[in-house]
């Protein structure tokens, strides 16, 4: 083995569809109110999309909610 081999996730899974996902699971924790939690999951997104603009500006509403709550 390569020692520049790096092991994909899931093979098979195409990247949009794993960034799709996150943003879907960071929605839902924004629903939920777990604002801390969907921030996590919009980051994950972002590191694979830096420019994805749904990420971006959920990060930017569950940021907003954090500081609303301090």
């Amino acid at each position: 083995m390569s020692p520049f081999y790096t092991r994909k996730k899931n093979p098979g899974v195409k990247e949009e569809e794993h960034v799709d996902r996150l943003i879907a699971k960071g929605r839902e924790s924004l629903n939920l109110g777990n604002f801390k939690v969907a921030l996590k999951f919009f980051n994950k997104a972002l590191e694979l999309e830096p420019d994805n603009a749904d990420a971006l500006l959920h990060k930017a509403d569950a940021i907003s909610q954090l500081k609303k709550d301090s």
